[in-house]
């Protein structure tokens, strides 16, 4: 399967949040067009996307936290105090 636009996750936000779009769930008929997925059940799948998704949404929140970390500290670094 080809990628689309491969963008960093800061324009996939921005994206998102400017769209104002919901962001779109993997589905079991999309999974299992992956190799290796193919003769898995409906319900093997769909712990598949739910385990992505959580993972997806830890990635995002540690991502966020390092941006807004790196943002303080250069803020305190560029501060005259």
């Amino acid at each position: 399967m080809k990628q689309k636009n491969e963008l960093g996750i800061d324009a996939m936000i921005c994206s998102t949040k400017k769209n104002n779009k919901k962001n779109k769930r993997l589905t079991i008929a999309e999974l299992r067009t992956f190799k290796g997925f193919e003769n898995q059940t409906d319900e093997e799948l769909d712990e598949v996307i739910r385990s992505l998704t959580v993972m997806a949404e830890i990635f995002i929140d540690i991502y966020l936290k390092q941006k807004s970390k790196s943002k303080i500290t250069n803020e305190i670094l560029n501060s005259d105090y």
